[in-house]
């Protein structure tokens, strides 16, 4: 298993992702641990069968405790790249592979964000990104990223929850919430309109 980070990284990391207490990431990462899964098993299952079978390099941007490595298992010529910007999440998503039946040799973790993703142009065949870009802090920027990474004709996968329709009752409740959210959850907002970012994109 391979972990990396490097100095002229962290100063851009701590910009983006401002550092919170050691203490408040380790709890973070357990809680997400023990309650973690996308709520769309079924679907995100549907989604990853998707997955070309002549793909052989897979990042997941904001990798978390590593709950979508069960979708990938059987998949042994896999090379894995996972970034996340809480190194406690670490350990939790080392302890997934283990569990979906991946060798070490085929997961590499990068302490990192997806507004500068660490990684060279055209050298991933797919992207995942599993109720992450609630929480980035530039949409844009990380679209343009996974863009960048992706070889040409390669895929971008993701679930996301967005922002109701505007004027609705639920998006009054979701307005009203997100700064309860975006403090207690990690930066999630539950009011972006994340798929006008995906779109705007131009994949």
């Amino acid at each position: 298993i391979c972990v990396r980070s490097s100095s002229s990284s962290q100063e851009f990391i701590q910009r983006i992702h401002p550092k919170k207490p050691r203490w408040i990431e380790k709890l973070y990462a357990k809680f997400m641990n023990s309650f973690s899964g996308s709520g769309f098993d079924k679907d995100t299952a549907k989604l990853f069968s998707q997955i070309d079978g002549s793909a052989r390099t897979v990042l997941e941007v904001g990798i978390g405790t590593g709950v979508n490595f069960k979708y990938l298992s059987g998949r042994n010529d896999l090379k894995i790249t996972g970034v996340d910007p809480n190194k406690s999440m670490e350990k939790y998503a080392v302890n997934s592979l283990v569990a979906a039946g991946f060798r070490g040799d085929q997961f590499e973790f990068i302490h990192g964000v997806g507004e500068k993703i660490p990684l060279e142009s055209s050298s991933i065949d797919v992207v995942i990104s599993t109720l992450v870009l609630c929480s980035v802090t530039d949409v844009s920027s990380t679209m343009q990223e996974v863009i960048r990474v992706l070889k040409p004709g390669g895929q971008f996968l993701f679930v996301e929850h967005v922002g109701a329709q505007d004027g609705s009752w639920l998006d009054l409740f979701q307005n009203l919430l997100n700064p309860i959210q975006v403090f207690f959850a990690d930066g999630c907002h539950l009011n972006r309109d994340t798929l006008s970012f995906i779109r705007k994109a131009r994949f």
